[in-house]
């Protein structure tokens, strides 16, 4: 009889163990669902994204023992890292710290793989990661890629150095969760910043542009443009030149950044269009109408016709170098090319792309309307001069050939009154010799 009510209470036991861990797996089930909905709220709500990096941890951290997380975009481009958030329990990196992408290490595994990497401190003391984690291995580490419409924005880690368990599947699923929400933001974050920076330049070369319809005087028009440039575009420096049929076959007509004395040093060196085509053919396109010449392909230009920037060169690939040059063609309505808009100096610091250098070929195309519509302005009002000299020649000629005809009859009319008086006189009077003198006067008149 003890036996069996020992086996009861024991069974009974059993049962409220089972019981309570399914509430409390029902609890925990509840709080990540509210956790969850929670990360999803803040990710649309907070603007300011160091808050909203320190509020997802907080959010992870009531889950997950997360004492350390680790939120990086990165730069294809310049194979580079940028830390936006940084709390580890054992060392802190700043936020916006850079650092290059290096192949094989941690990060570079999550970026090619696009996948979840879990790991222990046993693997990772195998491929010696001691330094990223300020010689101490955790324990556990995570590593998530930030995917946002196809593309990988970057890495959030996560890391403990205490525990003997690693995630578990339903801790990664949180953090996968987290990770995807966070890259949404920062993707959407990236297009708006996009958008309003090349909105803003488009805009304001637009506006200068349009400025320049009203200006009579050319060279105003060609110091307006380059003046627009330098202030609303990515660049510091430009050179506007148009092409022309004799030496040095082009002319410049536009500058900004670069001394006067250096520009008409320039003026004296042969650019033509050939010259610019065989450049266009070698360098790199980037837009419609674009070509960007790296450093590594000075070769290819002109010496005596660049001016190289000056500045400390960079340590990442996919920057601009002081010895990069950019070149946009400016094109009539018939697609030929008037003349080139040189520029570098690129205030972001970065190499340019399609979208960065859309905002300038837009300018480009403007420019090379407006400069189009100003020589046709030129060309007509020389013309309407020519028009209006002829018209005067003209107009001479019809009133001297007037004054000329009633000229020739007044002469007409004494040269008859002289031939009539000779008549009156004998063969020997002494005015038939005045007579003739005055006949031979009037011939002579005639004749003008």
């Amino acid at each position: 009889m003890e036996m069996d009510d020992h086996q009861t209470i024991e069974q009974f036991r059993q049962r409220v163990s089972t019981l309570e861990n399914d509430l409390a797996q029902q609890r925990y089930s509840e709080a990540v669902a509210h956790s969850l909905f929670a990360i999803a709220d803040v990710t649309k709500e907070v603007r300011n994204h160091n808050e909203l990096y320190k509020r997802i941890h907080e959010l992870l951290h009531k889950l997950i023992d997360l004492p350390s997380v680790c939120i990086t975009t990165v730069n294809k481009i310049s194979k580079t890292l940028t830390f936006l958030y940084c709390v580890d329990e054992i060392g802190t990196m700043d936020s916006d710290a850079e650092i290059a992408l290096e192949a094989g290490s941690l990060f570079d595994k999550v970026l090619c793989s696009k996948e979840c990497i879990v790991m222990n401190a046993k693997e990772l003391g195998c491929e010696n990661h001691q330094a990223f984690f300020h010689g101490e291995i955790p324990a556990h580490w995570v590593g998530l890629p930030l995917k946002y419409d196809n593309e990988t924005l970057g890495v959030m880690t996560a890391h403990r150095h205490t525990g003997t368990d690693s995630f578990t599947v339903m801790e990664r699923d949180i953090l996968t969760f987290a990770a995807d929400q966070l890259a949404a933001a920062i993707g959407r974050k990236r297009a708006d910043e996009q958008v309003k920076r090349l909105s803003s330049q488009t805009e304001q070369l637009s506006l200068a542009a349009a400025s320049m319809l009203s200006i009579s005087e050319k060279q105003k028009v060609f110091d307006t443009i380059s003046t627009a440039i330098v202030e609303h575009s990515d660049f510091g420096r430009v050179l506007i030149s148009l092409f022309k049929d004799t030496y040095p076959y082009r002319d410049i007509i536009g500058f900004g950044g670069i001394d006067e004395a250096t520009v008409d040093r320039l003026r004296d060196v042969e650019m033509s269009r050939p010259m610019y085509d065989r450049v266009f053919e070698i360098g790199n396109k980037v837009g419609q109408f674009s070509y960007y010449i790296p450093h590594t392909m000075k070769h290819i230009l002109n010496q005596d016709a660049t001016v190289y920037g000056t500045g400390q060169a960079p340590s990442f690939a996919g920057r601009w170098h002081p010895e990069d040059n950019l070149f946009v063609r400016m094109n009539d309505q018939y697609g030929e090319c008037i003349g080139i808009i040189s520029v570098d100096s690129a205030k972001s610091g970065m190499a340019p792309s399609d979208e960065t250098v859309r905002p300038l070929e837009i300018f480009a195309s403007l420019i090379a309307h407006i400069i189009t519509l100003k020589r046709e302005q030129e060309e007509r009002h020389n013309i309407e001069i020519q028009l209006q000299q002829a018209k005067r020649i003209e107009s001479i000629g019809v009133l001297a050939g007037g004054i000329a005809h009633d000229f020739n009859n007044i002469l007409m009319g004494v040269f008859g009154n002289l031939s009539l008086a000779a008549l009156e006189l004998n063969q020997d009077h002494p005015a038939r010799s005045l007579i003739s003198a005055a006949e031979t006067s009037l011939e002579t008149a005639k004749s003008l």
